[in-house]
């Protein structure tokens, strides 16, 4: 049966049990005091079997019910365990799919370096190599190089460059060479590296020792090479590199500008004229020590001076040396002695020699003097601001300057300067003494005639400084006020 009949079963039964009882009630108040008590009885009794068969129809419903408990019990487990199972199957297929996602990540890293390894192949079968065959002498009064290169490599050189810096006397010097392009394994090719307006850029070259050199060149995909003659190794920049994030090195980004610059290098100053270099020429033998002073308009006219320019020019040197007379009618020359030479050229252009201030070793047939630092470098400074005033006031807005000292003189007392005397002055220490000190010459950059060089001079007397064996002078140009 199922349990919905046991339960009406059991009402029915229920509902027997209360009428029999109260059918019993009733007999036992209406009918005759003995009669009626058997008669209770039994009906008494009946009920007691009826609610004993509901007990156990009550019995019957329990056990189906604990029964169909524990089947709801046994479902909920096998249920539990059967999510459970679901569970782990998902994690299961969580962790193969990761382990696919792991694996098609390996393989995409493989076919990119794939990838890679193809485009370097390429990039090698095709890459060219520079080399410098020969560097020729310096040439020129603006300084040149002629350099003959060569592409060795299997691929075309394409805007290749040269680019030199060296330091000489006057400063440090920057070369570049017009860009060319070299075929692969073509012939060594001669160009003309020429001395730029600017100073190199400072991130161009990787070594500290001078002189320092550098071949540049890109490839027909666009990749940038960098050599530098006498080494092997060859550093490189591609445009895969700059979209993968990396930074550009500065040799990149500087002949990037160089090759396509809104704003190309400065022209360099026009050439020195011949009066200019005549003056500053320290090769030639000189009857004394001298110090020569000589500035010149940039850029050099052609016009000669006229008689009010000769004048403002003679004025000037007198007060320089009051002595001076003028030597020749034709010629813008005026002298004191054989101590003090002064000169104005078509340019305009002007120059003022004299015998510079020493002071000579004990001993009549000493050789040897020591030249007074203090009074020569304001002179100096006294004979350039005049001057730059005077070019000037004649009209010049740029004007370029050239220092010189002569260390030895062949007149007839000859000697020759081997020491710096500084009187009043930090004495600095010696850091070699020289067998024999150099004639001296320092060329400034073209400047505006409004503005005294002051940073050019002060890198001047270093110089000089060190010439005679001097480094540490920081203490020396300070109290020069330089």
């Amino acid at each position: 049966m199922r349990r919905s009949d046991w339960v009406i079963v059991g009402l029915v039964l229920l509902g027997t049990a209360a009428v029999l009882v109260i059918v019993a009630i009733v007999v036992a108040n209406f009918i005759p005091t003995q009669s009626a008590a058997a008669i209770a009885t039994v009906l008494v009794a009946v009920s007691t079997l009826a609610l004993a068969a509901l007990t156990a129809v009550l019995l019957v419903l329990n056990n189906r019910i604990l029964s169909a408990t524990l089947e709801a019990v046994q479902a909920t487990k096998e249920s539990a365990v059967a999510t459970r199972d679901e569970a782990e199957a998902t994690r299961e297929e969580a962790t193969a799919t990761r382990e696919q996602a792991e694996a098609t990540k390996e393989q995409a890293e493989t076919g990119n370096e794939s990838l890679r390894e193809i485009r370097r192949s390429r990039e090698l079968d095709w890459r060219p190599f520079l080399v410098r065959v020969d560097l020729g002498e310096t040439s020129g009064n603006r300084v040149t190089r002629n350099v003959t290169i060569q592409n060795i490599g299997r691929g075309p050189a394409l805007n290749c460059l040269y680019v030199r810096e060296e330091e000489t006397p006057e400063g440090r010097l920057f070369l570049k060479s017009d860009p060319i392009n070299l075929a692969s394994g073509g012939q060594p090719f001669a160009v003309e590296a020429r001395e730029q307006g600017q100073a190199a850029y400072p991130v161009l070259f990787q070594r500290n020792e001078f002189p320092r050199e550098l071949l540049l060149c890109q490839d027909q995909f666009g990749s940038r090479y960098r050599f530098t003659p006498g080494y092997p190794s060859v550093a490189t920049w591609a445009l895969e590199e700059w979209e993968g994030g990396e930074d550009e090195p500065g040799w990149s980004r500087a002949m990037e500008e160089m090759l396509y610059a809104r704003h190309p290098f400065a022209e360099p100053p026009p050439d020195p004229g011949y009066f200019f270099l005549r003056a500053v020429n320290v090769n030639m033998p000189a009857s004394d020590c001298f110090t020569t002073i000589a500035l010149e308009a940039v850029p050099l006219g052609n016009d000669e001076p006229d008689d009010e320019a000769e004048d403002m020019v003679q004025e000037w040197m007198k007060s320089l040396n009051p002595d001076i007379t003028r030597k020749s009618p034709t010629t813008p020359h005026w002298r004191a002695g054989d101590d003090w030479d002064g000169w104005l050229w078509a340019g305009p252009g002007l120059s003022v020699r004299e015998v510079v201030s020493i002071d000579r070793a004990a001993g009549e047939a000493s050789q040897e003097a020591r030249l007074r630092l203090r009074e020569a470098v304001d002179r100096w400074r006294q004979v350039i601001d005049g001057g730059l005033t005077v070019l000037r006031q004649l009209g010049s807005q740029r004007v370029r300057l050239g220092l010189t000292l002569v260390t030895w003189g062949v007149g007839a007392n000859p000697y020759r300067i081997t020491d710096l005397r500084f009187h009043g002055l930090p004495t600095p220490n010696r850091w070699i003494t020289p067998d024999q000190i150099d004639n001296w010459r320092h060329l400034m950059d073209p400047i505006d005639s409004t503005t005294f060089p002051q940073q050019a001079l002060s890198v001047g007397v270093r110089r000089l400084l060190r010439n005679f064996g001097y480094r540490e002078v920081d203490e020396v140009i300070a109290a020069l006020n330089l």
